[in-house]
């Protein structure tokens, strides 16, 4: 990876997580907090627990931005119950 790419890639971590700090401090939607917090209780750094919930929301972007389709919460919350097991990249 160049530094131009581990750049970009660094910066897209922190908006992702930023992001998810967002939807920790407002509770919206609820099933974040939820999910962080059962992750934090099995033992899993803050860092793994963000990027955890990073993926799931990276693949919601996905599909809304790929798909032009609109926020779908219920998929959102049925990924984020099944960590710590990964959505599948292409779903």
């Amino acid at each position: 990876m160049t530094d131009m790419e581990n750049d970009k890639s660094e910066i897209g971590q922190k908006v992702i997580f930023e992001v998810i700090e967002n939807q920790l401090r407002d509770n919206t939607p609820p099933i974040t907090k939820q999910t962080f917090t059962r992750l934090k209780s099995m033992g899993i750094s803050t860092e793994a627990v963000m990027k955890l919930i990073g993926r799931v929301l990276v693949v919601e972007l996905f599909e809304i931005m790929s798909k032009e389709q609109p926020f779908n919460e219920a998929r959102y919350s049925m990924n984020l119950r099944n960590l710590p097991d990964l959505p599948p990249a292409d779903e």
